[in-house]
């Protein structure tokens, strides 16, 4: 995938700005890409465990982006992320099922009634994003 292909939130770029100038660069922003080595990656994933849980997942793929970069462009001859896990302090992301109660949500013809009703009134973009986000009935 390109970078062209990947569309980001400002959030997003934000996120990851924040994350290289704060954690990456002042731990391993001093070494040579050769010398990067897994002790260094695995070092500079515990320091913000305690703080931020976020923060070593975060680092964690941009790491992972920025070798398989240097790898394809033959900057290194090994990816050191590879194969390295987080460490024990980071929480895992729990995976939550969502269930929804069918008799509470609109049919499509209801649906296209809101849509339409609200067309030239100020509030139809408010309507679209409550509809894509599930707005259901009371």
């Amino acid at each position: 995938m390109s970078p062209s292909d990947m569309s980001f939130t400002a959030n997003t770029y934000y996120n990851y700005r924040d994350c290289i100038q704060k954690h990456i660069i002042p731990r391993i922003g001093g070494l040579r890409l050769l010398a990067l080595n897994q002790g260094h990656l695995m070092k500079m994933y515990k320091e913000p465990v305690k703080q931020y849980s976020a923060i070593p997942k975060r680092a964690r793929t941009i790491m992972n982006t920025s070798m398989r970069y240097a790898l394809s462009k033959r900057l290194i001859m090994t990816n050191p992320c590879e194969g390295l896990e987080l460490p024990k302090g980071v929480k895992k992301s729990k995976y939550y099922t969502i269930i929804v109660d069918e008799t509470k949500t609109y049919t499509l013809e209801q649906v296209k009634l809101l849509l339409e009703a609200s067309k030239e009134t100020r509030i139809h973009m408010q309507m679209v994003f409550a509809l894509l986000m599930g707005l259901s009935q009371p």
